[in-house]
């Protein structure tokens, strides 16, 4: 093809790189159309990686419980005030502290209770009404159950509330207690409370007041309910499986071992897998091991793994653990006999995780034919809670998974045994190319059905909208080329390992390069520098190719000494740091197609080739990995190693290329084309910013977390799919020439943060006390927390005397946990109230809570008696937001610095509305000596009044690219604010006003 358009996408967490590159070969005309990075905010918190999506689900469900607890109270004290137990409903009616709920719900059993005592047991049961039976909590002896063997540490009870009552006598001032229990056991706790009552002769104690009762706790739903089944896009019919059945984990290490055990040669295929030794060896360990896997191939293969494959086929062990968990329940006898039958084992799987309760679990295997002693075994454990990775759930049936794992143990892949099998997926449209913006969201639908991951959504449907961009903007591609890094799609607990990694090998690169500025005699040491020293000191300072000696002067001077690959790109398309090498440039352009090797044995003596291999092999500060790169034989095939690296086979790198063929294809119908898309492993393409005359642009990069490295990742991917002979090739050379001409162009959009999430306040509500002074915060604290300085701010110190003295000695004698002080009372001191500076913040129920952070600034402007303009900002916080009663309207105070909030001026008739800055708004602030600062609004400070921005290349840095201060802006008497928009390639336009909005609609008079 004489014109080749190449889109690349880079997708990181929060970072979408893109390029795009033109290349017309019969005109000679080789130029970068754009490239740039995108920025946008993971659904994650930073300090611990929580999914906010699960903080937000937990914090409503804590909401939901508290509104419901409210509503069957309600209920509670109307049905007591209709049966006489209570003379009024109101909401103090049952807040009698006379006695403890849980002595009466064990004094029930064996006394008659007043109609005070048996209210306050209702209102207490009512308030604690228990949880769904579900298999992962911990088993509570239930109705008709035999009560646990009294112990020392467990006393005995005939009802929960007794058995509670006897872990507090035992357990007096020690941890909080666990009540939880199941329903069943709290409605047996009731009929039995009833039952003895009225065997008592209480009047109170009636039949209808306690069916009356038993409704009223059912009311609302009770706790979670079982997944519900949800069909199966292959087998109509059937339903999904768990993924934690026989046939799920069959199917899933056959597809791992499909392309972990793939041949050298690529016209063969993976071979045929022992199926039947998988189905008897299924089980027995809680993970299979690549060696297990590899041993369980038909046949022996006739070519050895590629290194490279074979390090990535020891990352992962396929996981059996839910098959080891029911064959281990089972016995070894009931399993071998049950797995023979391959849809009865798999139909006992599925009858365990669809099952709420032992008594469901019983009925549904006993009409499997389950004889009563597997029943009995599998409803321990089902009690016990070891079948609690059953509740997930597979896309797929246990049929389906059968029979595409019979068809691919054969050798094919997944989309080879579909097509076999004829299994099209019930509801999914076909596939057809992207015209227009509706099209467009129903491919990301499509590509993001079944993804339950907040965070990978994100990431993939901004890369998706990234890549539509760059079609709208620049037309269909004849290739698309993708890369999702690595930590896209783990788990947090991975993703928190990987962070602690990454942050041991930064400090040990920030070392590394205090090492390298003293060893070079450099203020400062770029990434490209520091790169070039460390190749340097594992080469033991010599060209591997010429043997030439690497001076330290020379590591800065790119004439001599550049960084090249080892293995070369155009077969091998690998750019990670063990295939890099810091070369001379007298070496030559040959090099880009040949391996050290093998130009080696065409320019060079048979001598020299045997002294370059005695170094390599003799190297000891060369890897493992890195030798087997130099000594790379001609005789070998690279197809393995090129297919890792151009292949992510990951579940989400699939379904964004599927979706990439489709946006990047021609937008005409009747249109047949449809681009190549090529999905690059992450760790493959991390260097390409270094080789190939890109480090020229990488060493203008202002700092390590720079943003714009993923553009020149993306860059290097676009330019090396055009040019045959990347990094050498006049292609590259034309790119590098045009990037270089646009870098200073390039910004680093992202878009405002105008959704206010979040908590309003903080959780935490303090004592506010109005004393002489004015009103002052007080909060409780542990002791063990205090020194002595904090014992002149405890609370009425005139009163408090003896308790400030008691633990003033406490810690004058070093805080011994074995003595705590004690109060004259003989009680003992484990909190204390003290004042806590700082200022009042959101009224919260009679106190103060911290109020949230910021979610926009209002600007206004005003011209001065001199006709200068003089701009007033109006912070808005989430609690105003939030607050639709307490705030009708938008704030109308102006901030005024070192002042306190209630002096704060009103804003007048004369003060005209500019428009709201959002987190990511990016201004341009005018001073008034000319100079102007650009970048992203970032904090703002309401006691001194000053703004700060973020430039656009990094959040971290707090000065622009040249080299002006971004923090503590004064707005008030600068020249002029301007608002940009920007949009995804970073195109910006300014804009003049906007209406000021609350609640969603537009302010009268405003804007």
């Amino acid at each position: 093809m004489a014109v080749q358009t190449v889109y690349s996408i880079h997708l990181a967490s929060g970072q979408c790189g893109w390029a795009a590159v033109r290349s017309d070969r019969q005109a000679g005309r080789h130029q970068v159309l754009g490239y740039g990075t995108w920025l946008f905010r993971v659904p994650e918190r930073a300090k611990d990686l929580e999914s906010t999506a699960s903080l937000r689900q937990q914090l409503n469900a804590r909401r939901r419980t508290t509104r419901r607890r409210a509503r069957r109270m309600k209920a509670l004290r109307q049905l007591l005030v209709a049966h006489g137990l209570i003379q009024k409903s109101s909401s103090s009616a049952l807040r009698s502290t006379a006695s403890d709920g849980w002595t009466l719900r064990s004094a029930a059993l064996d006394r008659v209770l007043s109609v005070e005592e048996l209210a306050t047991v209702l209102a207490h049961i009512a308030k604690r009404r228990g949880h769904a039976p579900w298999p992962t909590r911990r088993k509570d002896h239930g109705p008709g159950e035999s009560v646990p063997a009294a112990t020392e540490t467990n006393p005995a009870g005939r009802t929960h509330g007794e058995r509670i009552h006897g872990l507090r006598l035992l357990h007096q001032g020690g941890q909080p207690l666990d009540t939880s229990c199941e329903r069943d056991a709290i409605v047996d706790e009731i009929r039995q409370i009833f039952t003895a009552q009225r065997r008592y002769s209480s009047a109170a104690a009636t039949a209808e007041l306690e069916e009356a009762y038993l409704i009223l706790l059912s009311a609302d739903q009770w706790g979670a309910k079982p997944p519900s089944l949800l069909p199966c896009p292959f087998e109509p019919g059937e339903y999904r499986t768990s993924i934690a059945s026989p046939a799920f984990e069959a199917f899933r290490v056959v597809s791992i071992a499909r392309w972990r055990l793939a041949c050298e040669d690529s016209t063969k295929r993976t071979e045929a897998f022992d199926l039947a030794r998988l189905h008897r060896e299924l089980g027995c360990k809680a993970q299979i091991s690549p060696t297990v896997l590899r041993a369980q191939t038909q046949g022996t293969c006739t070519t050895p793994l590629n290194p490279d494959a074979r390090r990535l086929g020891k990352a992962e062990p396929c996981a059996t653990l839910g098959t080891q968990v029911l064959r281990a329940t089972l016995g070894e006898n009931a399993w071998t006999s049950l797995s023979e039958d391959k849809p009865r084992i798999d139909a006992v799987a599925d009858a365990v995780a669809a099952a709420d309760s032992e008594k469901a679990l019983h009925q549904k295997l006993a009409s499997l034919g389950i004889c009563d002693r597997d029943i009995m075994a599998l409803s321990s454990g089902f009690a016990s809670g070891i079948f609690r990775d059953y509740r997930r759930t597979a896309r797929y049936s246990a049929k389906a998974l059968r029979r595409l794992t019979e068809v691919m143990a054969l050798g094919h892949s997944f989309d080879e045994a579909t097509a076999a099998l004829g299994y099209i997926e019930q509801g999914r449209a076909p596939d057809i190319a992207v015209t227009d913006r509706a099209s467009f969201q129903n491919l990301i639908e499509r590509t993001l059905t079944g993804i339950g991951d907040v965070r990978v959504r994100k990431v993939l449907t901004e890369g998706l909208k990234q890549l539509f961009a760059v079609r709208k903007r620049w037309g269909s591609a004849t290739q698309v080329c993708i890369s999702i890094d690595a930590a896209v799609g783990v788990a947090r607990i991975g993703r928190l390992a990987a962070r602690r990694r990454n942050d041991l090998r930064a400090r040990k690169f920030e070392a590394e390069r205090a090492l390298a500025a003293a060893t070079l005699g450099l203020d400062e040491v770029s990434d490209v520098t520091l790169m070039r020293y460390r190749l340097a000191k594992r080469q033991d300072w010599r060209c591997p190719m010429s043997g030439q000696y690497i001076d330290r002067g020379a590591l800065t001077d790119e004439a001599d000494f550049s960084i090249d690959l080892i293995l070369p790109w155009s077969r091998f398309q690998d750019a990670r740091p063990a295939n890099l090498m810091l070369r001379s440039r007298a070496v030559g352009r040959s090099i880009a197609t040949q391996t050290p090797l093998e130009w080696l044995e065409r320019n060079g003596p048979p001598a020299t080739v045997e002294r370059f291999k005695e170094a390599i092999a003799s190297s000891e500060c060369l890897g493992e990995a890195t030798k087997r790169r130099f000594l790379f034989a001609s005789g070998e095939s690279d197809v393995a190693a090129r297919r890792a690296m151009t292949q992510d086979r990951r579940a989400l790198a699939v379904r964004f290329r599927r979706a990439a063929q489709l946006i990047g294809a021609d937008s005409n119908p009747e249109s047949v084309h449809a681009p190549e898309v090529i999905a690059y492993a992450s760790p493959a393409v991390l260097g390409l910013p270094l080789i190939g005359g890109f480090d020229k642009l990488a060493a203008r990069l202002a700092r390590p977390d720079d943003a714009r490295r993923q553009a020149l990742i993306a860059l290097g991917m676009a330019v090396a799919q055009c040019d045959e002979t990347f990094p050498c090739g006049p292609i590259t050379s034309s790119c590098l020439h045009s990037a270089a001409e646009q870098w200073d162009a390039v910004f680093v959009a992202q878009g405002e943060q105008r959704r206010a999430r979040g908590e309003g306040h903080e959780a935490t509500v303090r004592r506010l006390v109005q004393e002489a002074t004015g009103p002052v915060i007080y909060e409780r604290r542990p002791i063990e927390e205090l020194d002595a300085g904090d014992l002149a701010r405890i609370k009425d110190p005139v009163r408090n005397c003896a308790i400030i003295a008691a633990i003033g000695s406490w810690i004058a004698a070093g805080k011994p946990k074995d003595r705590w002080p004690q109060a004259p009372s003989g009680l003992t001191i484990r909190k204390v109230r003290i004042r806590r500076s700082g200022r009042v913040g959101v009224r919260v129920r009679g106190g103060v809570a911290e109020r949230g952070s910021i979610v926009r600034l209002d600007l206004y402007r005003k011209m001065s008696a001199k006709g200068a303009p003089e701009f007033f900002s109006i912070p808005v916080y989430r609690h105003q937001i939030a607050d639709k009663r307490g705030w009708p309207a938008p704030p109308q105070q102006t901030c005024v610095a070192r002042k306190n909030e209630v002096a704060w001026p009103f804003i007048e008739p004369g003060h005209q509305f500019l428009f709201s800055v959002y987190h990511g708004s990016l201004l341009e602030i005018e001073k008034p000596d000319g100079s102007t600062l650009r970048g992203y609004f970032k904090d703002f400070n309401r006691s001194t009044g000053v703004l700060s921005l973020a430039p656009d290349h990094s959040h971290r840095a707090r000065k622009d690219r040249h080299g002006n201060s971004l923090d503590g802006i004064g707005i008030r008497r600068v020249a002029e604010i301007r608002k940009f928009s920007i949009d995804r390639l970073g195109v910006t336009g300014r804009i003049m006003r906007e209406p000021c909005l609350w609640h969603g609609r537009a302010v009268p008079g405003e804007g």
